[in-house]
């Protein structure tokens, strides 16, 4: 069988097909309701249950200091990535990529001049499974009995794939063994693992290797770091979906968990939205300016953009938190953990925001009023006249969708990440350098009550409201024509209505 050599040595779990099980026993869902079972133990209450964990991550993303975070939290009690309870228990940390030297000098760098747990077991080596790791791992579990076990990595004992049989036949196998022993043994196992260089749609998706991987885990963690920086997708049977805000402090090498990832990097300008509906309850857009004291266009857009990050949605007018995507903004605020969690840069652009200027520069991107902005006063002397995609109202606007809610489709869908600007009219407008010659353009969206313009000319500093931080990226004839037919597409389509 395929399985069974790529196995070989994992003959409990895989036995030949015309070998009866006499074992097996059907019970019935009457009977089933009626039975009792224990809650499933920890390693890491919230995080980490007993059975098959994988961590998987992009290399060098500091997944291993992560897993030597958990090791030790975990063997010391207390907190893990700051945040998280722990019960100390025995742990044995498998470091296949790391020599005895360099596994002490990042033990010595978490522990910061604690004494080292006991009960931390530590080894940089481990057969691969079909060489005789199997047997070596089930050893080590019944001498030692361990609440955790961690091997980092996985390709490090893997068995090597025969060309000819199915990858994922051999991996389900593979990674089904794992998690039956743990659940047997009643052990927490995490396996350190890689992500494919290519991002997905399904944050799944990006494990390296088949969906057998994932499949037959009972929790999967994916650390990725984005443009407001890291976070831990978490999913899993025992386990409730998270998004982890984390910082990692290279210094100590430790890792934090800095709350739920959506409202720890929601703006200050979102946050004070999200904190008005809480008190106040569902409001007009007219409501929430004026509570706020902010300009009414500022806040229509920034609503809409908030409603499709899903923090908000808006049902006959009136806007609502959206309870199932926000948490309590004061894990989001807390000080002690995460001193600069309360303004990591938010995703929004078209009013003002306050930038986290401890925070990296890659971690830049917040908006700013045009007084605050540094070279837009002097932008018709250092750059030639720029092209001007303007999305504005016209009439009377509908309850339907609008023309913030087309700038928001380009943006997005398009992936636009230019200086973008809100006039004190309320249009929108997004500046791009270009040398080529341009046909002005003009197109009218019927359902949207809007018209977008595409021009060459020296923007009216005047009538600026707001202004993002983004450079003025330099549009390609590629682009534009993609920019173009777009527009040629949506405007096709609303005419169609």
């Amino acid at each position: 069988m395929t399985i069974k050599r790529a196995l070989a040595g994992l003959s409990e779990f895989y036995k030949p097909s015309n070998e009866v099980n006499q074992n097996m026993k059907l019970i019935s869902a009457k009977d089933l309701l009626t039975m009792d079972f224990p809650e499933p133990r920890w390693a890491v209450r919230g995080l980490i249950p007993e059975g098959l964990t994988i961590l998987a991550g992009r290399p060098k993303l500091g997944k291993s200091y992560m897993a030597l975070n958990i090791a030790v939290a975990v063997a010391l009690g207390g907190k893990a990535l700051g945040t998280f309870e722990v019960e100390s228990g025995s742990v044995i940390y498998f470091s296949l990529e790391d020599s005895p030297r360099r596994l002490k000098n990042r033990l010595s760098q978490v522990l910061q001049g604690e004494p080292a747990p006991s009960n931390l077991l530590t080894s940089t080596s481990l057969p691969r499974l079909d060489k005789g790791g199997w047997s070596e791992l089930q050893r080590v579990l019944d001498e030692h009995q361990p609440k955790l076990v961690i091997i980092d990595t996985f390709a490090r004992v893997k068995p090597r794939r025969a060309v000819q049989h199915s990858q994922y036949d051999e991996e389900y196998g593979i990674i089904g063994a794992l998690q039956r022993l743990a659940q047997e043994r009643s052990v927490a196992l995490l396996l350190v693992h890689h992500t494919r260089k290519l991002e997905a749609d399904y944050v799944l998706d990006e494990v390296a290797g088949s969906t057998a991987i994932t499949g037959a885990a009972d929790t999967v963690m994916v650390l990725k770091r984005t443009a407001q920086g890291y976070v831990l997708h978490v999913t899993g049977r025992d386990v409730e979906t998270q998004e982890l805000a984390m910082k990692f402090d290279p210094a100590l090498g430790l890792w934090t968990a800095l709350g739920e990832a959506q409202e720890v990097h929601m703006s200050e300008e979102r946050r004070e939205i999200v904190d008005l509906l809480r008190r106040s309850g569902p409001m007009t857009p007219k409501e929430i300016a004026e509570a706020l004291g902010k300009k009414p266009n500022a806040v229509r857009y920034l609503l809409h953009r908030m409603v499709r990050s899903g923090i908000i949605t808006v049902v006959g007018g009136r806007y609502h938190v959206n309870t199932t995507n926000t948490t309590n903004t004061t894990n989001a605020t807390n000080t002690t953990n995460a001193p600069n969690a309360t303004n990591v840069r938010g995703a929004l652009a078209g009013v003002s925001e306050g930038a986290n200027t401890s925070q990296p520069s890659s971690h830049a991107g917040s908006e700013a009023t045009v007084s605050g902005v540094s070279g837009v006063s002097g932008l018709c002397t250092k750059h030639p006249p720029v092209v001007i995609l303007s999305f504005s109202g016209q009439g009377k606007r509908g309850e339907g969708r609008d023309y913030l809610d087309l700038a928001v489709d380009f943006e997005e869908e398009l992936g636009v990440q230019t200086k973008k600007v809100q006039m004190s009219s309320g249009e929108i407008q997004f500046w791009f350098e270009y040398d080529g010659e341009l046909e002005e353009r003009r197109w009218v969206f019927t359902e949207h009550h809007a018209e977008v313009t595409l021009r060459k000319g020296v923007p009216n500093l005047g009538e600026v409201e707001s202004v993002t931080d983004n450079e003025i990226v330099k549009l390609t004839p590629d682009k534009l024509k993609t920019f173009i037919s777009w527009l040629d597409d949506k405007e096709f389509d609303d005419f169609m209505r």
